[in-house]
């Protein structure tokens, strides 16, 4: 990720507050940092819209909204879970050279 992309984005540990967002058609990338995931989004004007309203209580299905709460907290497993696989991966020697 460049410099000016990382700046253009808006971050938040909040998962209730990503799963709004998704709702509203935003599309989180997951990034790792530390122990903690963080969701990232393209910043834009739509998107402080979407946050005011987010504040504001605005009004959204409870079905999508579960349904995406669930989907990001499927992703954030599976990213966890293929790091630590990572972590753990020992490359086999390569016994073609000797």
């Amino acid at each position: 990720m460049g410099k000016n992309e990382e700046q253009s984005l808006y971050r938040t540990l909040d998962a209730y507050q990503a799963a709004f967002l998704s709702t509203r058609e935003h599309k989180p990338k997951l990034i790792e940092q530390g122990n903690k995931i963080l969701f990232a989004f393209s910043d834009s004007d739509k998107l402080h819209r979407d946050l005011f309203d987010y504040h504001n209580g605005a009004r959204i299905s409870a079905i999508r909204f579960t349904l995406v709460v669930k989907g990001l907290k499927s992703r954030i497993f599976s990213m966890k879970k293929d790091n630590e696989t990572k972590k753990r991966f020992i490359p086999a020697k390569d016994f073609s050279r000797d």
